[in-house]
């Protein structure tokens, strides 16, 4: 046994897949364009990266290169100015003993933004700010090159660039005048012959005062409030020549902790008519499931509540029980029909009201509520885009189910091969009937592998105006029915 934990603690240190990142923006090396810049700072992840400045050292090539802080999981170093540009071979050393090399670019420049949560996605800053007023973002990577600002896709009047300490940097700029009002308006830093920087979010209200949630999304807004929210949906896959619909019922009824992480960057949703993007490595545990809604309601993290042992549905004279999911307790989902799988139902809604009802738990008390079933739409042109180009725009067009409605557009991508993630969701008002997602933003997708795709592009539909939830215990809830096309496409 003496001889084991010798050797254990005899092993090398040892760089993560994904694990050399800008400190600001975290999107991965694995994607192109995205090397770290001359006197950027940048993150080394992984395990037995030491515990001191003393004993670790960081090579890139031949250059020693400073650090800021070690811990056995994480290293923080500041690339030289003088490093050479292109490919490099990064080293991690411990008290004599190397890594294996890990292989990445060195670039004059690449931006990253710095979010609060320090996780490259998120509010930049929670005070709101107004049209027209002068603001500021901290990042790492300019590399003496003027910067581009674009707040909710507006040009911004950059007024100020300013060096701080060990690699950061301070863009001043002014709030556009015709930026979009929201609680998370996207910002992104755009550099000549540059992929654009990680996409962080601002509040911005021409008023004054706290931000406002939207009525169409309020969840985010939650904290510390005990909530439920309950979803019909029908999705509509599409792949290759395949064509399959899933009916499913979801319900969460959590408590949104004071204090606790920022939602997930899906539930930071951008004002109707923007984009927001984000990227990372796969192994941080994001999964997409092929049905956006039901994903998007399991994803409201917080102290589960209990709300019994399941919640009913009933329509058509057809009653189904959607119990809790085990081990998550406050969740309740269920696929109530799909047309693919023989050893399901088939699909269960229909034109028409269905009844959702609560019988209540210990935390939760009992309710009861009538939704319709979800409204189609048509995806136009749809077969036309099982090939994207990530350099251009792409466009959707859609129409039907009514105007009082909000059209979620999202795009995503996994590479199994680098392992990186990338996320595009934009919303776009239902009346309007297409929509252009811009290439900056698609850029933060990766590749898609030589491997089966793994990348999506959805399309989802509820109404602005949610149903409401009134059962005893719960301070907020709402429900909705909503219709999902989800096209599976490979990203050039």
């Amino acid at each position: 046994m003496i001889a084991a934990v010798c050797a254990a603690l005899a092993q090398p240190p040892a760089i993560g897949k994904n694990g050399v990142v800008n400190s600001a923006s975290f999107i991965p090396t694995a994607l192109a364009g995205r090397e770290i810049a001359r006197g950027a700072r940048f993150l080394i992840r992984g395990v037995r990266l030491g515990t001191s400045r003393e004993t670790t050292a960081v090579h890139a090539g031949s250059l020693r290169v400073p650090l800021l802080s070690v811990n056995p999981k994480q290293v923080e170093a500041l690339m030289p100015a003088n490093a050479p540009l292109g490919e490099a071979s990064l080293v991690v050393t411990v008290d004599g003993q190397s890594s294996a090399p890990f292989r990445m670019r060195i670039a004059r420049a690449g931006f990253g933004i710095y979010s609060l949560n320090r996780q490259g996605w998120g509010p930049a800053q929670a005070t709101p700010l107004k049209p027209g007023q002068a603001a500021s973002i901290t990042g790492t990577g300019l590399g003496g090159l003027t910067p581009v600002v674009e707040t909710g896709g507006q040009r911004a009047r950059v007024l100020a660039i300013r060096k701080l300490r060990d690699g950061d940097e301070e863009i001043r700029f002014t709030v556009p005048g015709s930026a979009p009002e929201g609680c998370y308006v996207p910002i992104l830093v755009r550099l000549p012959d540059r992929p654009p920087s990680n996409v962080v979010t601002l509040p911005i209200r021409s008023s004054g005062g706290p931000c406002e949630a939207a009525w169409y999304f309020p969840f985010p807004h939650w904290t510390g409030r005990r909530s439920a929210v309950v979803a019909l949906s029908r999705t509509v896959r599409h792949e290759g020549p395949e064509e399959s619909i899933v009916d499913e019922a979801t319900a969460s009824f959590v408590t949104p902790e004071p204090g606790g992480e920022f939602p997930g960057p899906m539930l930071l949703v951008p004002p109707v008519g923007a984009c927001t993007t984000y990227a990372g490595g796969h192994e941080r545990g994001d999964e997409f499931s092929s049905s956006l809604v039901s994903s998007l309601v399991a994803s409201l993290s917080g102290a589960p509540l209990d709300a019994g042992p399941h919640i009913a549905v009933a329509g058509n004279g057809i009653l189904r029980r959607i119990p809790h999911v085990t081990g998550a307790r406050g969740l309740y989902r269920s696929k109530l029909g799909d047309s693919h799988d023989p050893r399901s139902l088939a699909p269960y809604f229909s034109a028409g009201m269905y009844q959702v009802a609560g019988y209540g738990g210990s935390d939760v008390g009992s309710f009861a509520l009538s939704l319709p079933a979800p409204a189609p739409f048509s995806w136009i042109g749809r077969d036309e885009l099982a090939a994207i180009d990530r350099r251009r725009p792409l466009t959707v067009k859609w129409q039907g189910a009514g105007a009082d409605r909000v059209m979620s557009i999202v795009a995503v991508n996994t590479n199994l091969e680098s392992g990186a993630i990338g996320v595009c969701h934009c919303l776009a008002p239902f009346a309007q009937g297409h929509f252009a997602i811009p290439a900056g933003m698609l850029s933060h997708l990766p590749a898609t592998g030589r491997e089966t795709p793994q990348g999506w592009l959805f399309l989802a539909s509820w109404p602005l105006q949610l149903a409401r939830i009134r059962a005893k215990g719960l301070e907020e809830g709402v429900a909705l029915s909503a219709f999902a096309q989800v096209l599976s496409v490979r990203y050039n």
